[in-house]
């Protein structure tokens, strides 16, 4: 039920008396039947007004006057309506609850001098401004709320502030959300005021808790405790001249690498004063503050002392891991924390540590006795340097465990050796291996690397054929400690194979008949394979002695060829190194002219000053019946009729095809509109290629 109080009280009070005189006197009157009407239309109209739709609280609002004091003494739920308010008034809530039940957005405020108190916002929502209370009201005042999970999409999760000196102060956000201003928004007007207020787990992109806009605005004596945004955790501050001072920053952390855990302030003049700030993160920089060098900072408080804790595990070689750990104070870790390393002999690292406030790293330096200086990267933060020292690395305790081989000559295929960290169990990168390689009672020592995956390759199908005898060991003595393994590689001959594929081509035409000689085992190709490819007229042959290239290609040309079927034999004789092998093919030689295509694109056309067509950009196309490009030359002729005469004109002329060609056709005697008729292109054929053609037909304009 709402109450109003209006200024001239006594006037109030005599006007009851009265009409309650008049009652008093008229009641003799009535009937029982009368009373009782009377009194069911009392209590409808109580229900009416008692009624928790933020509609019905709308309407009492709309029918005061400016200048009055609205109390509240219910709670109120929206039903898909909100407030509006368009005179100055007073709205005392008595501590009531404003429920937008996630609907919609609970007040706007559209008039001058009103001020709002004592009230409880929650579960506001709105698709643009404002998700508790939009603001465009001048000199107005929000006083003693909370606000509470209210939500917008852009602008001002609770409060989107847009006039002009308005004032916030005493009041509570919590949990509330949008894109810019988790709790509050303050647009482009200058002059506001935010002072006494406690931001608590708001949520935003940029200013989890605010982001300001304005000119000239100022926020006082407020607690800002674990918000979260991108980009300003607490506060994100455009607007010029801006003042923050006597706040307290706890626990509010950016998430982007834009840093400004606590404040991101991003325009050119400003102060920040008389401000303290504790555990709050950013992943890269400005843990606390980031902002240019034309801010004012003065009295700032950064009350965090960290510990750093260093242990190692592991104390062999590439198996020795420091870790990291920072706390603060009170044992809560602190993540995000640059730290630097630097080592006894003289190498430096830099580490960050995780969300759980820790960093780790792989020491790289070979087996010795060490210590190590961490110092934390961050200002804002008093820890001692941390010293670790007696950091022992031993050798690598290591297995070797070489395959054995067993291939073809030539097959491409190699030994492998993989190397395991038996105090790990993991494979072992980078690790020198040296291999002894017999044939009979000599050897020859090669090397080989350990790849990511802990396995040293050799290709060994080079080797001569028979079985050779390997020692493996290792060559790394500095760093690693691994027993010598004995393993053996066995080549034998290869079977190769023979791809000779037939071919069929033109008589007295360029063309090539192509053999490609692999191991059969592993498809690797041969080189260097002496080839006789026989290639036969009848009972008579030509023949070809050919070595196969890096490819294990050979190719003789087939042009010289005469018109018929040519049987193909292609042999390899037996080697020390493989077996003989044959394969038979075929090239068939045809006399018989290739088909063609004549294609004509035009491109722009031109026309003289008298308007008439006279050139334009052609490409003429040939091709054979297989869709292969053919340059030769094409005869054009252009024909043209006179509109007033019965004479033709030709004229005649040659372009290559596959050529972008400028074609000049139109004669100077030939006037305006005398431009009809076509051009007709032609390749009159040859030896090898048929004839074709193509016209285009032509139009004036």
């Amino acid at each position: 039920m709402l109450k109003k109080r209006y200024s001239m009280v006594m006037l109030l009070i005599l006007l009851v008396g009265i009409f309650s005189i008049s009652m008093a006197s008229a009641s003799d009157n009535l009937t029982d039947d009368n009373l009782m009407s009377n009194n069911i239309d009392n209590e409808s109209l109580e229900m009416d007004v008692e009624d928790d739709d933020l509609y019905n609280l709308n309407d009492l609002i709309q029918e005061s006057d400016s200048g009055d004091t609205i109390e509240l003494d219910q709670d109120y739920k929206s039903y898909g309506s909100h407030i509006g308010i368009y005179h100055s008034i007073i709205l005392d809530g008595n501590g009531h609850i404003l429920d937008g039940d996630k609907k919609c957005s609970i007040i706007q405020v559209s008039a001058n001098d009103v001020v709002i108190k004592n009230i409880v916002f929650k579960n506001g929502f709105s698709d643009e401004d404002g998700g508790a209370i939009r603001w465009l009201g001048n000199n107005g005042i929000l006083i003693n709320c909370t606000f509470i999970s209210n939500s917008a999409t852009s602008d001002g999760g609770a409060v989107y502030m847009g006039g002009i000196n308005n004032t916030i102060k005493d009041s509570t956000f919590k949990s509330n959300s949008a894109k810019f201003g988790g709790a509050v928004f303050v647009s482009s007007i200058p002059e506001a005021k935010i002072t006494n207020c406690n931001f608590m787990k708001n949520k935003a992109d940029n200013g989890g808790a605010i982001d300001w806009q304005g000119l000239n605005g100022s926020v006082f004596d407020c607690d800002f405790t674990e918000n979260t945004a991108k980009f300003g955790g607490a506060v994100c501050w455009f607007g010029e001249n801006g003042i923050l001072t006597d706040c307290n920053f706890i626990g509010n952390s950016a998430t982007s690498s834009g840093g400004g855990g606590a404040i991101s302030w991003g325009s050119e003049k400003g102060t920040i004063s008389k401000s303290s700030f504790r555990k709050n993160t950013a992943p890269y920089y400005g843990r606390n503050i980031e902002c240019s060098d034309g801010i004012i900072l003065s009295g700032l408080k950064y009350d965090e002392k960290a510990t750093v804790k260093l242990s190692v595990s592991g104390n062999y070689y590439k198996s020795s891991v420091l870790n990291i750990k920072v706390l603060y104070s009170d044992k809560t870790v602190i993540p995000n924390m640059g730290v630097n390393l630097k080592f006894s002999n003289g190498k430096t690292a830099f580490v960050r540590t995780n969300s759980k406030g820790v960093a780790t790293y792989n020491i790289p330096y070979a087996p010795g006795t060490y210590s190590v200086k961490a110092t934390l990267l961050d200002d804002d933060i008093s820890a001692d340097a941390v010293t670790l020292k007696n950091i022992k690395i031993n050798k690598a305790q290591a297995k070797l465990t070489p395959t054995k081989l067993s291939t073809s000559y030539s097959s491409g295929k190699y030994f492998q050796t993989k190397v395991i960290n038996t105090k790990t169990k993991k494979a072992m990168s980078g690790v020198k291996l040296k291999l002894k390689i017999f044939t009979g009672k000599k050897f020859k020592t090669v090397s080989a690397n350990t790849n990511s995956k802990g396995i040293a390759k050799y290709s060994a199908s080079k080797l001569s054929i028979g079985t050779h005898k390997v020692i493996v060991e290792n060559g790394d003595t500095k760093y690693v400690s691994a027993s010598s393994k004995t393993s053996s590689i066995k080549i034998v001959k290869a079977t190769l194979k023979i791809y000779a594929p037939t071919v069929n081509n033109r008589y007295n035409m360029a063309g090539t008949f192509k053999v490609t000689v692999k191991n059969k085992e592993s498809g690797a190709a041969m080189k260097n394979v002496k080839v006789l490819v026989n290639v036969y007229a009848g009972s008579q042959s030509k023949n070809y002695n050919l070595k196969t290239n890096a490819n294990g290609q050979v190719s003789i040309s087939t042009k010289s060829l005469s018109n018929a079927n040519h049987k193909v034999i292609v042999s390899v004789k037996a080697s020390a190194n493989y077996k003989a092998s044959k394969a038979s093919s075929q090239i068939s030689i045809s006399n018989k002219k290739i088909n063609t295509t004549l294609a004509v694109i035009v491109g722009n056309y031109y026309f003289n000053d008298f308007g008439d067509f006279n050139a334009a950009d052609v490409e003429v196309i040939l091709m054979d019946e297989s869709g292969k490009y053919i340059n030769k030359e094409v005869d054009y002729s252009c024909y043209y009729r006179i509109n007033w005469g019965s004479d033709t004109v030709e004229y005649n002329g040659t372009i290559m095809s596959n050529e972008d060609t400028y074609l000049s056709i139109a004669p100077g005697s030939v006037y305006r509109n005398s431009a009809f008729g076509y051009i007709l292109f032609e390749f009159k054929g040859d030896s090898i290629y048929n004839s074709s053609s193509c016209k285009i037909n032509l139009l004036g304009r």
